[in-house]
């Protein structure tokens, strides 16, 4: 598993020489592209550093979703990160979380048109056919991720099917949404089709090591999200939806994950605390024994280097774990107070347990004042905080049975 993690560096290096002849020498010291792929571990390696591309995407989720809704709105004395999503500003260049979204997807869409690239000119290498088949429908399902991704914020993204130099990329225009979406259907019929199903078969197919990457059923799941979402308005705008009416196309595909027998509802969702069965539990992180996971962001706690998450104190101010009795102000939070919306508040029932688990709704210290501010907390244990603010050991469920199939 935590080679899942290890970052892939991959230097592409010109040769400028004097000499007259072989100028087409590669450095024999250093890796790149045409140099790496030389055995399976290679292809496997190349492809987690795919899986490395997801490591920001709970924190993109919570302020281009979260921030942008009526949720929660970021309570700031001075200008901060979030506030031009909060304020729906129009400029580019100072809306750092959208210019975020865009650079984290491309650069894990050029490693996964990279590590396709490479399987088409390298195959012999891989080892194996089946798993030459298997590292592809994992890149073209990751690919598809990221181009989900992409569709839904911008609308219009430009296609690139494979690795291309800076130079060649300002190039491509943004692509009609229904080119976007036809490319996105392609990879993810493809991951449905050659992905292992479950993380017990025999190799190129998943073992207990493989635990976390993309199943056939997170392909399903993915694919019959995109025709859910075409099935939506357009709002008079080319964006994600297009009001295709495509329900009953993803309706199969949300049958056959819950006919697999796969995944459960887990009715020790929340209360306060999080019990150690609980579905957002840090005692209940690998989705072998955590049903409700279709499709996990996995991170590593205590590792060199950090491979853990950040996206459990992004909304959690940081004068609340400075009033914490082990209080550490070094650790950080959000600057200013990421306010919870009475309205989402108000929606929940008494006798609800999951608002306590989910929102901090009683007074604390704020810099000698007491802030009455609720704020979001869901994934945040007071009993498991890293030395670093960057190395929580929580997972992210991208993907979970109870949002895809209805369950409240």
């Amino acid at each position: 598993m935590k080679n899942k993690y290890f970052g892939l560096f991959i230097t592409i290096v010109t040769l400028v020489s004097s000499c007259s002849k072989k100028l087409d020498q590669l450095p024999i010291s250093t890796a790149t592209t045409e140099t790496f792929y030389k055995q399976p571990s290679d292809f496997i390696q190349g492809v987690n550093a795919i899986y490395n591309s997801l490591r920001g995407y709970p924190d993109r989720l919570l302020f281009l979703s979260e921030v942008r809704s009526d949720n929660i709105y970021p309570t700031n004395d001075v200008g901060r990160d979030p506030d031009p999503i909060n304020n729906f500003s129009l400029g580019i260049a100072p809306n750092v979380y959208v210019e975020e979204a865009w650079n984290a997807n491309f650069n894990g869409i050029f490693k996964a048109n990279t590590v396709l690239d490479q399987i088409g000119k390298n195959g012999s290498y891989v080892g194996s056919t089946a798993l030459a088949t298997r590292l592809t429908a994992e890149a073209r399902f990751l690919r598809a991720f990221f181009y989900f991704d992409l569709v839904r914020y911008y609308g219009k993204v430009p296609v690139i099917d494979h690795p291309m130099v800076a130079s060649e990329a300002v190039t491509i225009s943004r692509s009609p949404v229904a080119d976007v979406y036809t490319f996105i259907i392609d990879d993810l019929q493809f991951a449905v089709a050659n992905l292992p199903t479950n993380f017990s078969g025999a190799f190129p197919a998943y073992g207990a090591t493989d635990v976390g990457r993309a199943t056939k059923y997170a392909a399903e799941a993915i694919l019959a999200r995109v025709y859910m979402t075409r099935s939506g308005p357009t709002y008079g705008i080319e964006g994600p939806g297009m009001g295709l009416n495509e329900w009953s196309l993803a309706l199969p595909l949300l049958q056959d994950i819950i006919n697999s027998g796969l995944f459960v509802f887990n009715p020790a969702v929340y209360s306060f605390p999080v019990p150690a069965t609980g579905i957002f539990s840090y005692s209940n992180q690998s989705p072998a024994t955590n049903k409700e996971a279709i499709f996990d962001v996995i991170y590593l706690t205590g590792q060199t280097p950090v491979l853990g998450a950040t996206f459990p104190w992004q909304l959690v101010p940081q004068a609340y774990f400075n009033g914490l009795p082990a209080g550490n102000p070094s650790l950080g939070g959000a600057l200013g107070t990421p306010s919870v919306s009475n309205n989402l508040l108000n929606s929940y029932a008494a006798n609800d347990t999951r608002k306590a688990s989910t929102f901090h709704t009683t007074p604390y210290s704020n810099l000698g004042t007491v802030d009455l501010h609720a704020f979001f907390r869901k994934y945040l244990d007071t009993t498991k905080i890293p030395a670093s603010r960057f190395d929580w050991g929580i997972n992210f469920i991208a993907i979970r049975y109870t949002d895809d199939h209805g369950i409240k």
